[in-house]
């Protein structure tokens, strides 16, 4: 039952996170949304995996950028150089990103942030992931610098994707030794470790 409930809270948190209503403490606050009996119900979809969604060739263990945007950048480049992204729509989802940051933070509370967009031009969830070594300013919800970036493309057609990607990406970021190790990361290696020790509920809370 408590893994059931932790499913549907994640959920919930990224149906919140993919509409821009959060709280200050990194919840829902739109008491009108009815999703939350919803997702209840529908805990028989497809749970996705972390392994399906980040692109192996767009892990930065040691990212250089130290401001918002140019990790956003740099995040990008990182699938443009994987073949997963047109540079030709390179600029065009910085562009989207950073306008969907500057309506309301996705930096959430203890040093991660998932920024994100959808797109017609994205066909399947894809995700790059940073470290940051000396934080990053994301305005997060709970004032602290960002060490741990998700960065999500989702397809603009199917919203029920971004949302479950979003819901795997956070399940595993609201747990504390998942971000510390992620944090510990020093290789490619190593965070593509973690994520098939998350993937296979390997790693604690």
């Amino acid at each position: 039952m408590a893994r059931v409930m932790a499913r549907v809270m994640a959920r919930a948190m990224a149906h919140a996170m993919a509409h821009g209503r959060v709280s200050q403490r990194g919840f829902a606050i739109d008491r009108t949304d009815h999703h939350f009996t919803t997702y209840g119900k529908t805990q028989a979809r497809h749970s996705m995996k972390l392994r399906e969604i980040v692109v192996e060739k767009a892990i930065i263990p040691n990212l250089v950028a130290v401001k918002r945007e140019d990790v956003v950048k740099e995040l990008l480049d990182a699938l443009v150089a994987s073949g997963k992204v047109s540079a030709d729509m390179r600029d065009q989802f910085a562009k989207a990103i950073i306008a969907r940051e500057n309506k309301g933070s996705t930096g959430l509370n203890h040093g991660v942030a998932i920024p994100h967009t959808k797109s017609a031009a994205v066909h399947t969830p894809m995700a790059a992931i940073g470290v940051s070594r000396g934080g990053v300013d994301f305005n997060s919800l709970d004032k602290q610098p960002v060490y741990s970036i998700f960065l999500l493309l989702s397809p603009e057609e199917k919203p029920e994707l971004h949302l479950d990607a979003i819901q795997a990406i956070f399940s595993h970021l609201s747990k504390d030794q998942f971000r510390r190790f992620l944090r510990q990361a020093s290789s490619v290696k190593e965070v593509l470790t973690l994520l098939d020790e998350a993937d296979a509920g390997q790693v604690g809370a």
